[in-house]
């Protein structure tokens, strides 16, 4: 017998009937992860109004969630409350929620094991919204009873149950619980798949003892790396993934982009607080410090088609650039802002304002060259190259007057005697092929990096140079900043020790280029790429990082660096040299 199949059940009933007695049983679990999202499912009221069961994956790596429940089955009435994972069953795909003020439905009763061909009904919740749908059935019948998927007993349903149902009761037409969908097959069965109710009884019977989460639920499942890093003296809790992060060191503080709040962060290195979230525009994809203005930061938002300044005294928008194109990411020059759009477009702004002009460029990375005064691209086949900002802007400039001229033309020909028409329109488009045929000559190719011959058609470069030292970083690779096509050395690229870890999947699959190089110390000794810390001298490993992460940001005292712990949803800092280390002594004359 289970836990609570002592209460009573009537004989089969239809699904408006279960759908009316039952459905203030069946709540919306929401979380928010450490990857800032805020995925939905479904869970239901069992063995007591204050325990919920739901699906693990749904809850994985977080304590506290938000509980939704459903007053009106009908009207769609809803109110919500927290509640604590108290218990995990990892093999089986199911999480104990215990709410401190719950919602009092009775709870759904627990019933036998269903065959095949019986008749099922699953209650699906509405969108959340101020004015929720009513709640509603769906209809179906058993598959097969008994299937191992990944070491775990499930049922089949014929249940199209949508995703953000997942944790949805599979009940009998009396009006028991024979399973929960946890759609652990929804890549070949959509919603079609459940766990058997009798894994739910064994949850709540061990919740106190074998499946108890205690205070180590957080910490990832006690991964000694999460462990460590959760319990790092100075790491400062954020509320996301922070996936650009640079050091203010006129103001003492870190500035981050928090994209799934939308939000710039300002992290004070005295205090260890965040001291201001700032909203700048919707999904934020670029930060930059200003080239001329140690007061001022400048923000790419591609949703929101603009690029905005930061002052980073009183952390608030000073200036709003509005786009044609949508940023993915961007450089700073002298008096313009060079940006990629969502296509890989390369597109012009100035800081004064005005209208984004696009160049005929293909490219996944830029960065601006202050050696030479000129824009370095990285291609989507990995091939770096370089253009001349002020003279494309120029070409394509005259090119825009020269469209127009040829429109007003086609506008007025039939007004003007033929043959100057004709000489006029022949001087036109002789003047647009000279000026095509020099823009195609603006983009100069140098060499492809050894062992990065990436495709880059879908995923962005890392490109940054190291103006101090007269280095392109660009991927893997190492350049000299006066003669790109001058290839200094390739760092390794070795997978990190936590490269299969199932917490860290989906960072790998959103983030593929986290291996490539995206920081360098200040005395340029040092190069970090999102897994490891490498030597510039001999391009060789000096260590592995804690956790992969995102974001990088060097101390200006050459012994310390902040990265995103993306696993705990923290700043965390770290020593990267000890206190022997001293500076090297650098030659006068090579210092010349």
């Amino acid at each position: 017998a289970t836990a609570n199949a002592t209460a009573a059940t009537a004989g089969p009933r239809s699904a408006a009937e279960l759908l009316a007695q039952l459905g203030p049983a069946v709540v919306t679990v929401s979380v928010t992860t450490d990857a800032g999202t805020n995925p939905v499912g479904v869970g239901i009221i069992l063995f007591g109004p204050q325990y919920i069961v739901t699906p693990y994956h749904l809850v994985k790596g977080t304590k506290q969630v938000l509980v939704d429940y459903f007053r009106n089955s009908t009207s769609g009435e809803h109110s919500h409350q927290s509640a604590t994972v108290i218990a995990v069953d990892r093999e089986h795909d199911l999480a104990l929620l215990s709410s401190s003020n719950p919602y009092h439905a009775k709870p759904l009763v627990l019933g036998n094991a269903a065959s095949a061909g019986t008749e099922v009904v699953a209650i699906i919740n509405p969108k959340l919204t101020s004015a929720a749908g009513p709640q509603t059935t769906l209809a179906g019948s058993i598959g097969a009873s008994a299937q191992k998927a990944d070491a775990a007993l499930v049922i089949q349903t014929s249940l199209a149950v949508p995703a953000s149902n997942q944790g949805s009761p599979v009940l009998a037409m009396d009006g028991t619980v024979v399973g929960l969908v946890t759609g652990r097959l929804s890549a070949t069965e959509p919603g079609g798949m459940a766990v058997p109710a009798l894994f739910a009884d064994r949850l709540y019977q061990g919740h106190d003892d074998k499946f108890a989460t205690g205070a180590d639920f957080p910490l990832w499942e006690m991964e000694l790396p999460f462990t460590d890093l959760k319990n790092a003296s100075g790491a400062v809790r954020i509320s996301g993934l922070a996936s650009h992060m640079v050091y203010d060191a006129e103001h003492g503080q870190l500035v981050m982009l928090i994209p799934a709040r939308n939000k710039v962060l300002f992290l004070t290195i005295k205090d260890n607080v965040v001291a201001k979230e700032l909203f700048t525009g919707t999904d934020p994809v670029d930060l930059k410090m200003s080239l001329t203005s140690k007061n001022l930061a400048w923000v790419a938002n591609n949703t929101s088609k603009n690029i905005v300044s930061i002052n980073l005294t009183t952390r608030a928008v000073e200036k709003t650039l509005t786009l044609t194109n949508a940023p993915l990411a961007m450089t700073l020059v002298r008096d313009s802002i060079w940006f990629m759009n969502a296509t890989g477009t390369a597109c012009v702004v100035k800081y004064s304002g005005g209208e984004d002009q696009e160049a005929p460029l293909s490219i996944r990375s830029l960065a601006y060259n202050g050696q030479r005064n000129n824009i370095l691209m990285g291609s989507r086949n990995s091939w770096l190259c370089e253009v001349d900002g002020d003279h494309i802007q120029s070409l394509i400039q005259r090119q825009r007057t020269l469209r127009a001229e040829i429109d007003d033309y086609n506008k007025n020909a039939k007004f003007a005697s033929k043959t100057s028409a004709d000489a006029r329109y022949d001087e036109l488009t002789a003047e647009m092929r000279t000026l095509e045929a020099a823009i195609a000559k603006c983009d100069k190719v140098y060499n492809q990096p050894a062992g990065v011959a990436t495709d880059f058609t879908t995923t962005q470069q890392s490109l940054f140079i190291d103006q101090p030292r007269g280095r392109v970083y660009f991927n893997r690779a190492v350049m000299d900043s006066k003669a790109p096509d001058k290839i200094i050395g390739v760092f390794k690229s070795p997978e990190h020790s936590l490269r299969n870890s199932e917490h860290l999947r989906e960072l790998f699959a959103k983030y593929t280029y986290v291996n490539q190089i995206i920081a360098v110390s200040p005395d340029g000794g040092v190069a970090a790429s999102g897994t490891h810390l490498f030597n510039t001298e001999d391009f060789t490993v000096l260590r592995e990082l804690p956790v992969p992460t995102t974001a990088i940001a060097f101390a200006p005292d050459m012994r310390t660096l902040w990265f995103c712990d993306v696993v705990n949803n923290q700043i965390v800092s770290m020593r990267y040299r000890d206190d022997s280390w001293t500076p090297p002594v650098v030659d006068p004359k090579k210092a010349k």
